[in-house]
């Protein structure tokens, strides 16, 4: 190979310096340029690197900023005009402000003690969609124990207790009274005397004792003389002069075909349990056994050896049963239609000659006019019949046995030392109780039961309902009872049924409190004018106004007396809106306005949950079977009637199904009772969606506001919320069997899941998905 030339060529000179700085070389015909590592040789520059370059130069002049931090710079702007882009997205996208910030938040006292108030028993970690008791109801159980005196704890037996220790208080701060005949001075010494019996008697089942001695004597005592016992005689001294009912009860209601009269009605008694039902169900074993103890254990203490004071229980529980086993069923009773008829007093002689009504209403009754032409009536004719064939063929021992048993019945609970106690064991087991009630309290009680009216009086006196009160409860009473108006059009399909209901519901009236003419005080004396209190004498006080009850049935019956069936209904222990049928009225008692049930300042989702279901339930069991056998003008209606069927008929289906349904739910409700619950739940139920409805149009956009912690939740859910919260409550096994057997009605927590199951709108208020497969048909 021929040796390379290596002479240098102009191409290839360096440049300033005069040195070579590159080489060249060619292989196989390529050109190869290779640059020499020691040289400071800098790549091309192209022209949008010129162009970055220049920009990025500048604004580092401008800036006074490195390189670096002109870049960081640069990637802030660029993120912001990111976020910007991303914010008008969602402005042209979003719908607007979420619901629960777009109104205010009521900030009224009244709305933050409700709110405050359902916060304390709600927990919202719990979705009711799951667990319904866990959400409304679960912390107020772990903040509302039970008392070990109470069956049955929840809002209104608060309410009770509240009352109780007002009235403590009313009759605390009364001044001492001289007068013997005022009202507060009966108040003051029958209430004194109850809280401090004292020591009266050496033997302190005397007073008892004593009557019993009056009466003849009891067998099992050893003061009884078969030869001149008479057991007829014996059974009217006890209905005239004592208030004890054995085989029946006579007592005076409004006549249900002559409006503003009272009648005599004779009705099945003498049962010594709460029904007759409790005398067969094998659940109620434990309550018999307990009521066998009790009358074994009284006639003990009134000096009986055990083994006699054994069979006699065992012989007065056996004749009870025989009367249970000829008793009406309760149920069969709540019909005004079957249970209403009427015999003159002569025919009652002619067809049960054995009892003489005729003498007993005479001696009950003594200005009252009874003749033999008087008509009384009859709850059960059959019961009649055959109790009067139980009392024609029962030997003179154990009608003797069973009378006098009656007696100490009735009067046992006012007794001293070691009488109550044996009340008590029996209580315990039949509702549940460990403890008995504060003695306070149960003077408190026997107070509203016998002086009822004086205390109202007082306490409205002190501090009338306001006028804005009432104006509430008006207002909430006329929404409701609007939208019940215009659910009656599923009834045009019975024409004479609609036109029965629609009728009643346009002369309906509401009566907040007492009415103005029961507020006088010469009402009130004239009330109490023949209650004789003798002070330091609980047990003949007690006695005194048994038969002062009896004295103001008589004013009944003679007209000089008005309002007897307002007070029945309004006067009983446990406040609640009730309808009277024989008034064809709603009545709100005083002592249910007041907190923590009731405000003023309440909102209304709040108010329509708790109080406007109990007028929406008023107002449905006007329309609905019973009471809708009631006409408008106060009268009952007539059994061939074709609206009787018509009623009856309007809730069959609905009856039916939920009757149905409370088979499958396994709840121990007996199947003698099971129809009759179906139809409070019906009430129920029927209720709370007219409640809803009626809340749901009152509002608007413009008076829309959210209550204080509680922004999630909407009218509706506020109203559910309110309502659930008062079916909170805690109860023993046996006061939940007393209310299925004797009220038709299911625990609290019970009825709550069915009001959830099936009132579609209650599920919807805290968007649950609705289960429609267990859904009965509503009555509208």
């Amino acid at each position: 190979m021929p040796p390379t030339s290596h002479n240098a060529t102009p191409a290839t000179l360096g440049s300033t310096n005069g040195t070579m700085d590159t080489k060249s070389d060619t292989k196989n015909g390529e050109d190869t340029t290779e640059l020499d590592p020691c040289l400071d040789q800098k790549a091309p520059i192209k022209d949008h690197d010129r162009f970055y370059d220049k920009y990025l130069d500048t604004m580092e002049k401008k800036t006074g900023l490195t390189r670096k931090w002109v870049w960081i710079m640069l990637g802030l702007v660029l993120a912001l005009l990111v976020l910007l882009v991303l914010v008008v997205a969602l402005g042209v996208t979003w719908n607007g402000i979420p619901h629960m910030y777009k109104y205010p938040i009521c900030k009224d006292p009244g709305c933050l003690r409700a709110a405050a108030q359902i916060k304390e028993d709600l927990d919202t970690s719990v979705s009711p969609c799951s667990n319904l008791w866990g959400a409304f109801c679960s912390s107020w159980s772990r903040n509302s124990t039970r008392p070990t005196d109470r069956a049955v704890w929840n809002q209104k037996e608060k309410l009770v207790v509240k009352e109780s220790e007002r009235i403590r208080t009313l009759i605390s701060t009364l001044d001492l009274p001289l007068a013997t005949s005022s009202i507060e001075w009966k108040l003051k010494y029958l209430y004194q005397s109850c809280v401090e019996p004292g020591v009266l008697y050496r033997d302190n089942a005397w007073p008892l004792t004593n009557i019993i001695t009056e009466l003849g004597g009891w067998y099992i005592t050893k003061n009884w003389n078969r030869d001149e016992f008479n057991g007829i005689e014996l059974l009217s001294k006890l209905q005239v002069s004592y208030g004890v009912s054995p085989f029946f009860r006579i007592h005076v209601e409004p006549d249900p075909h002559s409006p503003d009269s009272y009648s005599v009605r004779i009705s099945p008694s003498g049962l010594g349990l709460p029904d007759r039902l409790y005398y067969y169900l094998e659940s109620a074993e434990p309550m018999r056994n307990a009521y066998l103890e009790y009358i074994r254990d009284v006639v003990i203490n009134l000096n009986t050896p055990k083994s006699e004071a054994s069979k006699f229980a065992q012989d007065i529980y056996s004749y009870e049963k025989r009367i249970a086993e000829v008793t009406p069923s309760r149920a069969s009773s709540r019909n005004p239609i079957t249970s209403y008829n009427t015999m003159a007093l002569f025919e009652l002689k002619d067809a049960h000659s054995m009892i003489p009504f005729h003498d007993i209403l005479q001696a009950m009754y003594p200005k009252a006019n009874i003749s033999e032409n008087t008509e009384v009536i009859i709850t059960s004719l059959s019961y009649l019949t055959q109790i009067s064939q139980i009392i024609a063929s029962t030997d003179r021992l154990t009608m003797n046995g069973y009378l006098i048993w009656s007696l100490v019945q009735k009067y046992i609970p006012f007794l001293a030392d070691q009488y109550p106690p044996l009340l008590h064991s029996f209580n315990s087991a039949l509702f549940g109780i460990s403890q008995p009630l504060k003695r306070w309290e149960f003077c408190t009680s026997l107070l509203k039961t016998h002086m009822g009216l004086a205390i109202e009086y007082l306490h409205e006196k002190a501090s009338p309902i306001n006028t804005k009160t009432k104006n509430i409860v008006n207002s909430t009473f006329h929404n409701i009872l609007g939208v019940v108006k215009e659910k009656i059009a599923v009834f045009k399909i019975y024409p004479l049924l609609y036109q029965h209901l629609d009728t009643k519901l346009n002369s309906i009236t509401l009566q907040v409190g007492l009415p103005e003419d029961l507020k006088t005080l010469q009402y009130l004396k004239d009330y109490f004018v023949s209650f004789t209190v003798i002070k330091l004498n609980f047990f003949e006080s007690v006695k005194n106004a048994m038969i002062f009850r009896t004295s103001l049935e008589e004013k009944l019956l003679t007209k000089s007396l008005t309002g007897g069936d307002f007070l029945a209904e309004y006067l009983r222990e446990t406040p609640a809106v009730r309808y009277v049928a024989s008034k064809n009225q709603v009545i709100v008692p005083r002592s249910l306005l007041s907190e923590p049930f009731f405000s003023e300042a309440f909102p209304a989702s709040v108010l329509y949950g708790r109080i406007g279901q109990e007028i929406a339930e008023s107002l449905i069991t006007s329309i609905l079977p019973y009471h809708s056998l009631w006409t408008s003008d106060k009268k009952i209606l007539t059994p061939f009637h074709m609206t009787v069927n018509e009623s009856f008929r309007s809730v069959t289906n609905s009856r039916r199904c939920l009757s149905r349904y409370l088979s499958r739910l396994d709840l121990d409700v007996p199947m003698q009772v099971r129809n009759e619950t179906a139809l409070s739940i019906i009430q129920e139920l029927s209720a709370l969606s007219i409640t809803s409805e009626a809340l749901s149009r009152m509002f608007n956009d413009q008076n829309h506001k959210h209550q204080g912690g509680l922004e999630q939740y909407e009218e509706q859910g506020l109203l559910f919320i309110s309502y659930a919260q008062t079916r909170c409550s805690e109860q023993t096994s046996q006061q939940r069997f007393y209310q299925n057997i004797v009220d038709f009605t299911l625990s609290q927590k019970t009825l709550l899941h069915i009001a959830w199951s099936q009132v579609s709108v209650f599920q919807g208020a805290f968007s649950c998905k609705e289960d429609k497969d267990v859904r009965c048909p509503s009555v509208f």
